[in-house]
């Protein structure tokens, strides 16, 4: 119990300033604050979440659990944030259990979670909100192998059913749970000392239910890699070797990491690489006695392969922190057990020095939470680092917007077309801002330079049609907004805007309609409450308008009470 107690003060101590983060735009809008399935509490929400992807991934589990987290405290960070940490709590528990039924020493046991826990490179999976995927398909993984070790174990039935019923919940939750099969494999080895044909046969439960899970998300992502020879292998190995390195380095944590250039093996980046690579399997061999070096060298290539990228043809990094979350046990594992074991046999100024070592772990962790703290920390914090980076710059900017620092914010997303001309986002971004300040043919050329790029941006789309419609231009209004629903055609403001539309055309059952669309996918939308309640006033009915009036005042959107006492009057003697 002590060493529980101790594990959960120093985790806590790490991660405290977690407690006072707010959420930030990268994603966090995606996937929650602009989430309407993550924010629909109706009967139809489950259906709603388990048939839908976030951002081209499948996760229906995670955004389960933001639906929950909605339900009771709605958008309050300081929740969100703490269960995160809960749950990096608690998989750090059932790796401290997980280890000791592996015949490990306790002492090691509790070094393997402690190293785990307080890890500088661990705190982009808990102190993200949106990586609540990386914590919650972890501690089911981590499950699903501590059950299947008791199967191995004792041979229960039970105990291997529990395991894949714990790793269908993994895949669920994220699609780095695939995996898992492979893993299980390693287990065997390390219990048997080899791999027998039940150990593989029996792994066909898992992949029946991970791989028609997993594959929704990889239809979704599916493309030709860009092969270019070298300079394919050079990104290959960069990327293979980029956890280990950054592992045992994590002096330097970004959200964002470019690729080293120029790309050739003469830079550090790829020949140091290409050398770690190269002197794996040599290292192996020779330390194949040590298990537990194997187990850590077979468990990180096993959970990692699949992101071992050739080309770089997203505008998106190729590496981040968050992947290395759990393929890092394995490392925790092997390093715990040499600290433990120079702990019981090394000298007193080594002890000093390990000791030393965690604690200044401890206080990196701590300082990395402190870059999550919000958008403009976060985004100041890239650029300290690296000013080549277009998203960071468009992202800085949109943060610094939200702040109402809008020429700050202009500045910085200009800089982002600067190094990337055909960036969509960052014109949109910019055209929006421009939107707000009155600009309004400053905000149609961004837009339009957007739609040049990508035809389908939607949010240029709609802002385009509301400024169409602010400027009377009604049908180029319709054209904007009706090409954007055939785009996504459950998003409740598009109905929402060109309900507007249609009000103002004198259109008023197509505007009810709208409206009506509108909340359906969004029944939390307040102003859509009001924009119908304005139309039923002017077809004369005031009952109707009464109750979407309350409803939008229920939501938190203020009335003039003057003009509710008006229709409540009206209300009542048309009855």
């Amino acid at each position: 119990m002590k060493n529980v107690f101790l594990l959960i003060c120093l985790a806590a101590l790490s991660f405290w300033p977690c407690f006072k983060a707010d959420f930030v735009h990268w994603d966090d809008d995606l996937h929650l604050l602009d989430n309407p399935i993550a924010q629909t509490h109706s009967p139809s929400a489950i259906p709603a979440i388990f048939g839908s992807s976030i951002n081209k991934t499948y996760i229906p589990l995670t955004i389960l659990s933001f639906n929950i987290e909605h339900y009771f405290f709605g958008l309050n960070p300081f929740i969100f944030h703490l269960n995160n940490f809960i749950l990096h709590l608690l998989l750090c528990l059932v790796i401290y259990a997980l280890v000791i039924r592996m015949g490990i020493d306790r002492g090691a046991a509790f070094l393997t979670a402690l190293l785990f826990a307080i890890h500088p490179m661990h705190v982009e999976s808990v102190a993200w909100v949106t990586q609540r995927k990386d914590a919650l398909y972890s501690l089911f993984y981590t499950l699903a192998l501590f059950q299947y070790w008791k199967y191995l174990t004792y041979h229960r039935r039970g105990s291997y059913l529990i395991s894949v019923l714990f790793g269908f919940l993994s895949i669920l939750a994220k699609p780095m749970a695939l995996s898992l099969p492979l893993t299980l494999l390693i287990f065997d080895w390390y219990y048997q000392g080899r791999i027998i044909k039940q150990a593989v046969t029996n792994k066909l439960p898992y992949l029946l239910v991970i791989l028609p899970v997993a594959w929704i998300t990889y239809q979704q992502n599916a493309r030709i890699p860009l092969v270019v020879f070298p300079e394919s292998i050079l990104i290959w190995a960069w990327s293979a070797t980029f956890y280990i390195k950054k592992f045992f380095t994590p002096f330097v944590l970004l959200p964002l990491y470019q690729l080293p250039q120029p790309i050739n093996i003469f830079n550090p980046s790829y020949s140091s690489s290409i050398l770690i690579l190269a002197a794996t399997p040599f290292a192996m061999f020779f330390n194949r006695k040590d298990r537990l070096f194997i187990f850590a060298c077979l468990f990180y290539i096993c959970s990692t392969f699949f992101l071992w990228r050739m080309d770089n043809t997203v505008d998106v990094t190729i590496v981040g922190d968050r992947f290395m979350y759990l393929p890092s046990l394995g490392i925790c594992l092997w390093l715990a057990s040499l600290i433990f074991e120079h702990l019981k046999t090394g000298k007193t100024s080594s002890r000093i020095a390990i000791f030393g070592i965690l604690a200044l772990m401890t206080v990196q962790t701590f300082w990395q939470c402190r870059v999550w703290r919000n958008d403009i920390t976060l985004w100041e914090h890239e650029l300290k680092y690296e000013q080549k980076s277009a998203l960071a710059y468009n992202s800085y900017g949109a943060a610094l917007s939200k702040r109402n620092n809008h020429n700050s914010a202009i500045l910085e997303l200009t800089k982002a077309l600067e190094l990337k001309p055909d960036y969509a986002l960052a014109y949109y971004n910019r055209g929006h801002i421009y939107s707000k300040l009155g600009n309004l043919e400053e905000a149609l050329t961004d837009f339009q330079s957007a739609l040049t790029i990508n035809p389908k941006h939607i949010g240029s789309l709609i802002d385009r049609g509301i400024i169409y419609s602010r400027q009377k231009r009604f049908s180029e209004a319709l054209n904007d907004l009706d090409a954007a629903q055939k785009l996504d055609p459950k998003n409740a403001g598009i109905y929402n805007n060109r309900g507007i539309v249609y009000k103002q055309l004198g259109e008023l059952k197509k505007a009810v309609e709208d409206y009506n669309r509108a909340l359906q996918f969004n029944p939390d939308l307040a102003s859509a409450f009001i924009n119908r309640a304005r139309v039923w006033q002017e077809l004369n009915n005031n009952s109707e308008a009464l109750k979407d009036f309350h409803n939008a005042q229920k939501l938190g959107l203020r009335i003039n009470i003057e003009d509710l006492e008006k229709i409540e009057t009206l209300a009542d003697e048309t009855q």
